[in-house]
This record gives C-alpha cells, sequence and structure tokens, in this order.
C-alpha cells in the first residue's frame, strides 16, 4: 500500500491503526520488504535528528529499547506512532515527520488529538476500533476527526483519505464509506459532571449564590433544562389527548 502510495504522488500519509502493537508490525512488515522511500541527503539529516534527539541514550539500553530498528526505520522513511514510545523517539518521529523527511508514520488515534503532524493523505486500515470493551464502527464524527488530518495547508491544494477494503468487514464497503464521509451533523453533548470537591472549592472561592449562578451558566445546564422543557411540553401534550378522549367517552355515554 504505501509502495502504490508513493507511486501516485501521495505522501507522505499517516496511517491510522488501532493498536500500538499493530502500529509496530506494520513498520516491521515494511522493513522486511525493499521499500525505502529517503534520499542519501534525507537520510543524512535523518541521522543528524536522531542523533541529536537521543544522544543522551545509554548504549547498554539502546538494544532492549529496540533502539536499532527503530533507527532502521526511520532512516528508509518509516515509523510507528503511539504512547506506547519512549517520549525520545516519538518526538524525533514528530520532528522528522514535520521536516518532511519521514514519509510513512502508522499512528494510533491519539495522533489526530492535537499533535502538529499534517500529512498530504490520511489511510484508515479499518473502520471498526475497540474501546476497551467491544469493536465498534467509527462515528462520522470520529471518521471527520480523523480524516481531517489530510492535506498540508499552504502545500497541497487537497487532501485524501483512503480506507483500506477488506472482504470480510462490511464497514469498508463503499457505500458505508460515502456514509460516513457525507455525515456532517454530530449530536453535541456535554460531558460536564460536576464533583463534591469541585462544588466545594467553588463555594469556598466564589460564595453559595455566585457558585449556583455559575453553574447554572453551563452548556451541560443548558441541555438539562431544555431536555425538562421537551418533556414538559410532552405531558401537557399527553394531557390533552387525554381531556380530548374523556370528552370524547363522556360525549358518547351521555348519547347512550
Amino acid at each position: 500500500m504505501i509502495a502504490k502510495l508513493d507511486s501516485e504522488g501521495l505522501l507522505p500519509a499517516i496511517t491510522f491503526v488501532f493498536s500500538r502493537a499493530g502500529c509496530d508490525a506494520a513498520v516491521q512488515q515494511c522493513l522486511r520488504s525493499p521499500l525505502r522511500l529517503t534520499g542519501e541527503d534525507e537520510r543524512a539529516r535523518i541521522a543528524e535528528v536522531i542523533d541529536h534527539r537521543c544522544g543522551d541514550l545509554a548504549d547498554a539500553d539502546l538494544a532492549v529499547l529496540g533502539y536499532y530498528e527503530w533507527r532502521e526505520g526511520l532512516q528508509r522513511g518509516l515509523a510507528a506512532h503511539h504512547a506506547g514510545m519512549l517520549p525520545a523517539f516519538r518526538h524525533t518521529v514528530e520532528e522528522l515527520f514535520a521536516a518532511g523527511l519521514i514519509k510513512a508514520v502508522f499512528a494510533t488515534e491519539t495522533l489526530a488529538l492535537g499533535i502538529n503532524m499534517p500529512a498530504r493523505t490520511l489511510v484508515l486500515e479499518r473502520l471498526v476500533k475497540f474501546n476497551g470493551e467491544q469493536h465498534l464502527p467509527l462515528t462520522p464524527g470520529e471518521y471527520t476527526q480523523l480524516t481531517g488530518r489530510a492535506g498540508r495547508r499552504g502545500i497541497d491544494v487537497e487532501g485524501h483519505a483512503v480506507v483500506i477494503w477488506h472482504p470480510s468487514d462490511n464497514t469498508s464497503e463503499p457505500a458505508e464509506v460515502a456514509g460516513l464521509a457525507s455525515t456532517r451533523t454530530f449530536p453535541l453533548r456535554s460531558s460536564f459532571v460536576p464533583s463534591y470537591n469541585m462544588t466545594i472549592n467553588l463555594v469556598h472561592r466564589m460564595g453559595p449564590e455566585q457558585a449556583h449562578r455559575l453553574l447554572e451558566q453551563s452548556f451541560a445546564q443548558y441541555q438539562a433544562d431544555r431536555s425538562v422543557v421537551g418533556l414538559v411540553r410532552g405531558i401537557e401534550r399527553a394531557k390533552r389527548m387525554l381531556d380530548e378522549i374523556a370528552a370524547e367517552l363522556g360525549a358518547r355515554t351521555r348519547r347512550s
């Protein structure tokens, strides 16, 4: 796949793989192939950055940390990126990718949250991820967040999103992908839950009245109030229907 993207001029690319082990395995698979995405000058610059970033690591620890295989991947323009990596390794990958020296990164979805690593192409290995309890399809919001990194501002006219098709996975069918890509109405729900500790701190710093007023201005309270209004309206409609039914029954009783 990476070789195909390279031949089509679609690198640099980030491939989202929803497991740390999967990211590392993808790099190892590429290293077993003849794939090489860097030139001689780029490899020299990559070596300089690696030596600068990792110069403080003890020589005795390098083999244990997987340093040599990781370095070989970087020299060939390939890298993994996930929270399980040594911070020095992860930051090196980020610097090299931002400099255009790393051409293909295999990353978990945490890369989509706040890290500045724009790419020309975004690849989704699957449209299903494990949430800690079960495997669930990506929501339209998650799909948009991940593919939103496609396209480098000021460099690319457009970005590209690629979804790998799996014969045994219905979620990667063209119709399913089109549905994810075309949905733009995402429910917005507050996740704000006041704790006892937070409430005590607010009352201590602001006083009961101001603390109460502040909480009433939260988005969570707005949604709660709106839901109550909806429930009240529903109750009123139900009462009107009951009154109409009672009136009709009363009229029938009088006629009989």
